[in-house]
Formats: C-alpha cells, sequence, structure tokens
C-alpha cells in the first residue's frame, strides 16, 4: 500500500542526533601527531613559497639589467661601427692626396 499525505510515518527528531560536522573526533596521539606534521609541512610550504618569490624578484631584477647592458653594448657597439666608417672614409680621403703630395715631390726633387 503507497504511502499518502495522510498516514503518518515514524520520524525521530532532529534534535536526537548530532550532526556529523558537530561530532568532536576522538583524541588519539596517531591523529595529533599527522596534525603536528600537517601544521609543520604547511609552515615550511610558506617559508619555501617566501624564498621563491624573494628569489624570482631578485632574478626579474638581474635580468632587467642584462636587458639594459644588452642595449647598451649595441649602442655602444653601433657607434664603434660609425666611427670606424668614418676613419676608413677619413683615410681614404687622405690617401689620394698624400700620393697626389708625394707625386709631386719626387717630381719636384728630380727636377732640382
Amino acid at each position: 500500500m503507497p504511502v499518502t499525505a495522510v498516514e503518518e510515518l515514524p520520524t525521530a527528531p532532529r534534535t536526537a542526533h548530532a550532526p556529523a560536522t558537530l561530532a568532536p573526533l576522538p583524541a588519539s596521539a596517531e591523529l595529533a601527531a599527522e596534525i603536528a606534521t600537517q601544521k609543520k609541512i604547511t609552515e615550511d610550504l610558506r617559508t619555501l613559497q617566501a624564498s621563491m618569490a624573494e628569489a624570482e624578484s631578485r632574478m626579474q631584477a638581474q635580468y632587467a639589467q642584462l636587458v639594459r647592458q644588452s642595449s647598451e653594448a649595441l649602442k655602444v657597439r653601433q657607434q664603434l661601427e660609425e666611427e670606424r666608417e668614418r676613419v676608413r672614409v677619413a683615410s681614404a680621403a687622405a690617401e689620394p692626396a698624400t700620393s697626389a703630395d708625394t707625386k709631386t715631390v719626387k717630381s719636384t726633387e728630380a727636377k732640382w
């Protein structure tokens, strides 16, 4: 026979049993040791996390310094190349004039 709304079902009051979330765990040395171990692990993880964050910030600072130094080295290299080109052009321009001067001097020496 199906249960209908008119029939009374046997029920227990909600306060008769404590919910599992409120029931305290039995005291145990093993449980206390496990909790202590977990607390130590958590503390070690937090220490490690702080150490990693510090190392990361140091590495980022070193990387930024390396980028700046690389940029400066590239600028110096470009300036050096420009200066070498200027010296080449200046020496190439001075060479024909020197050659002409020596030819003139040689020809004058021969005449005297």
